[in-house]
């Protein structure tokens, strides 16, 4: 039998008001929207079984939640899922995973915060107009680096020390070497020339 009722109370159960008065409500499972004190829901009444088929109403704008009857999982299947949120879109969860062969995110101002980042891949290409890196410690480890730079490279540092295992080439078309107070070469064989 169909009828209305009005929830009454959702903490240990849901309690709603019926004709008959008040009757504890099982949710079916095409119901996915929880219902909340003062909503109007459709029940359906079967023998000594209350279930609650829709939430009808709800007297007090407030989150609508969605969620499994029976907590499980909830799966959405279609060719296309459109997500749209006319002022902010929030994702919650201790781990989000996803699985997909590309991934394109499109946003004037994008920020990731988190303690500890990791990217792994084959190729990692970063194209941008200017990049700025700001770290107390960088540190890099590479089997060969080429670096390019079309313009100029300019070092500023309090300090710089370079241990080279093999030999250190360097090629100008003029080398400039300004020191304040001296200049040093420390080795068993100096060549010049």
């Amino acid at each position: 039998m169909l009828h209305f009722g009005t929830t009454l109370s959702t903490a240990a159960g849901i309690v709603v008001a019926t004709a008959a008065g008040p009757a504890t409500a099982g949710r079916a499972a095409s119901c996915l929207v929880m219902p909340e004190p003062g909503d109007s829901v459709l029940l359906c009444t079967a023998g000594p079984d209350t279930y609650v088929l829709s939430v009808l109403a709800r007297s007090v704008p407030s989150a609508l939640t969605i969620t499994p009857a029976d907590c499980g999982e909830l799966v959405v299947s279609a060719d296309v899922v459109r997500l749209a949120a006319g002022r902010e879109l929030q994702a919650a969860a201790p781990s989000i995973a996803i699985h997909t062969r590309a991934v394109r995110v499109v946003a004037d101002v994008a920020t990731l915060l988190g303690r500890l980042m990791t990217v792994a891949g084959k190729r990692l290409r970063t194209t941008v107009e200017t990049q700025e890196t700001a770290a107390d410690t960088q540190s890099s480890k590479v089997g060969t680096r080429i670096s390019i730079v079309d313009g100029n490279d300019v070092l500023q540092a309090a300090a710089v020390s370079q241990r080279i295992a093999g030999s250190l080439t360097s090629y100008a078309g003029v080398t400039v070497l300004t020191a304040a107070t001296d200049i040093r070469l420390d080795a068993q064989r100096v060549s010049v020339g």
